[in-house]
């Protein structure tokens, strides 16, 4: 799954992904959402923008952790800043990791998803 909010992107990201072999069961544009589709697909990876217009990616996360949602997936932050710009926010959350939206495609997914033993 998805969660951005630049429609733009996140059709560009979708088309890539699919071409790259993975499925895209859903998309969202706010914590709303993100909240909804997360327990209601129940999906193995969600992409998550760290900046979602007033809200935030990493407190989406952490509502993900709350409920009980973040077990049953794996949680990658997206953001276009640079990793080392987000470096301590990211260790603050419970991200499984981080990719930048410059380098984003399913093969970096996968390499990421391997490095975290899926």
């Amino acid at each position: 799954m998805i969660v951005d909010d630049n429609d733009r992107f996140v059709h560009a990201l979708s088309e890539l992904l699919v071409r790259d072999g993975f499925d895209v069961v859903g998309t969202a544009c706010d914590r709303t959402q993100g909240l909804w589709l997360a327990a209601e697909m129940c999906p193995d990876v969600a992409l998550i923008d760290l900046c979602l217009g007033r809200e935030s990616g990493v407190e989406l996360i952490a509502d993900f952790v709350r409920l009980g949602l973040a077990p049953q997936m794996f949680m990658i932050l997206v953001s276009s800043w640079a990793e080392d710009d987000l470096r301590e926010l990211y260790g603050l959350s419970d991200a499984d990791g981080y990719l930048s939206k410059m380098g984003l495609s399913g093969g970096a997914v996968r390499d990421m998803l391997c490095a975290l033993g899926a």
